[in-house]
């Protein structure tokens, strides 16, 4: 039976400890270039993603796809050169003149009414979609009857901890870079802290790993 919502891949490197950054809004600096490839041909490889306003606040940008060999990969595909960015986030409190908004790509809005507010006037979203709730199958579906077949999610942890929650991811990747950030109130764990339950048991199967230099990148699907 064909699944009714697209294909959902998760992509986040973490700490030994299970930190994505050293603070709330706060951009990592832990992964290293390999993991910035890696990144790019994973993003690459999905029609659209979706994002934070946290994560969106600490990064300034989207991922924008910059390998031409890639780009052409999609093209040959069906795809357009850079994937639709979803930005998921109830307040919606970011800047319009983040770099973001200056990027070469298509950017969505899933938001609440009150977040809506500011952005009804503004140009910087294609589509603005509102909800007071945050049923993501519905969502999914109504993304796969617009055409999208995969969907990556890049962070943060809320997010990708909702998807998880929700019985919606079907593969992760992890980079597993070797550093402790420690156990500091303002630093955000990794999605099994998102969660808000103790009770959920998600079991995946790992596929591949990887070894580059000191980092580990896994390969997971339910």
């Amino acid at each position: 039976m064909l699944m009714q919502r697209p294909h959902t891949i998760a992509i986040f490197a973490q700490s030994l400890d299970g930190k994505l950054s050293a603070g709330v809004d706060r951009r990592p600096h832990f992964p290293s270039g390999s993991d910035s490839v890696h990144l790019q041909r994973q993003v690459a490889s999905c029609e659209a993603v979706v994002m934070g306003g946290e994560t969106l606040r600490a990064y300034g940008t989207s991922v924008r796809l910059q390998d031409p060999q890639l780009i052409d990969q999609r093209l040959q595909q069906g795809f357009e050169p850079q994937p639709l960015t979803i930005i998921c986030s109830a307040r919606a409190k970011f800047s319009p003149t983040l770099p973001f908004f200056q990027q070469p790509l298509r950017r969505w809005l899933w938001t609440t009414p009150e977040g809506a507010i500011p952005w009804q006037q503004h140009s910087g979203f294609e589509a603005i979609w509102i909800a007071t709730d945050w049923d993501l199958s519905a969502r999914l579906r109504q993304l796969k009857s617009l055409g999208i077949r995969s969907l990556g999610i890049l962070g943060g942890g809320k997010v990708t901890g909702a998807f998880l929650t929700a019985g919606l991811l079907d593969e992760l990747w992890i980079t597993l870079c070797p550093l402790l950030m420690g156990n500091s109130m303002t630093t955000p764990n990794a999605v099994l802290a998102s969660l808000g339950r103790s009770d959920l048991t998600t079991q995946f199967h790992l596929l591949s790993w990887n070894r580059q230099g000191e980092e580990l990148f896994l390969h997971y699907c339910r």
